[in-house]
């Protein structure tokens, strides 16, 4: 029976979960011995990156690849676009700016990097838009990046 990422049964799953339970049963398997010690002193001793990366959720995107960065390397953010949300907006998601306050006030990060990358959907998408797009999640989330695309048109 399959198992979950705790160890505990679940239901049968598809092709996509099987993929990912496979993952981590290779990673248990292969890599967590040679990272567990390391994994060990971050838990003992917290976490200290010194970047806040602020990238963009595109799944080709793979954050420690490109910056050869490891466990507690840096503090990571990804949100569809890398988008920051201004900071005075009293409704909407203020997860971007949590997050940003914490890695700056807590965890004393030395620089803050905000990643884009080619081809991305978020902002082909912006690029895109009808003047009245739809009133969904993804559309109300992308007009953050409104202010810029006026900028740069």
């Amino acid at each position: 029976m399959p198992t979950g990422c705790s160890g505990a049964p679940t239901t049968p799953i598809g092709t996509a979960a099987r993929q990912l339970a496979h993952g981590i049963r290779a990673f248990q398997r292969n890599t967590a011995p040679l990272v567990r010690g390391e994994l060990a002193r971050l838990a003992r001793e917290g976490q200290q990156p010194s970047q806040l990366f602020i990238t963009c959720a595109d799944s080709r995107l793979v954050t420690s690849m490109i910056t050869a960065s490891g466990p507690g390397d840096l503090f990571t953010v990804r949100n569809i676009g890398n988008l920051v949300p201004p900071p005075e907006a009293e409704k909407g998601d203020h997860s971007v700016g949590a997050a940003i306050e914490y890695a700056v006030d807590v965890l004393g990060v030395e620089s803050i990097t905000v990643c884009g990358n080619s081809g991305c959907g978020a902002m082909n998408a912006l690029l895109g838009a009808a003047p009245e797009a739809p009133d969904t999640s993804l559309w109300r989330w992308l007009r953050h990046g409104l202010p810029s695309l006026a900028r740069v048109t």
